[in-house]
């Protein structure tokens, strides 16, 4: 069993300021959908047009969807394992700090 140290207080301000960053990847994906668009508009090439977007729909957006999931998981897991902690119940805080870590399947 682990011996933890919690300061719940700090914990949470900064699972809450991390999930305030967070918010921002859904405006970079926005940003980086409105650039594909152009550049594929103000290049002139259906090819090269096509690469933009095939870079964005099988590379970028994936990428970026992956940091959501991963962040979003991180932060949630967190501040499960920290109420668990506060509560006082050390197996399942021990149990939610295991998750904050996966990445989902799929």
């Amino acid at each position: 069993m682990a011996a933890w140290d919690i300061d719940v207080a700090a914990s949470s301000g900064i699972v809450a300021q991390t999930a305030e960053e967070m918010l921002k990847f859904h405006d970079v994906e926005k940003d980086l959908q409105t650039a594909v668009e152009a550049a594929g508009g103000a290049c002139r090439s259906a090819g090269i047009k096509a690469a933009l977007e095939a870079a964005h729909s099988d590379y970028l957006g994936l990428l970026l969807s992956n940091a959501t999931a991963r962040a979003t998981n991180a932060c949630n897991g967190t501040a499960q394992a920290v109420n668990w902690y506060k509560a006082g119940d050390m197996e399942m805080a021990a149990r939610a700090q295991e998750t904050a870590s996966k990445v989902p399947q799929g």
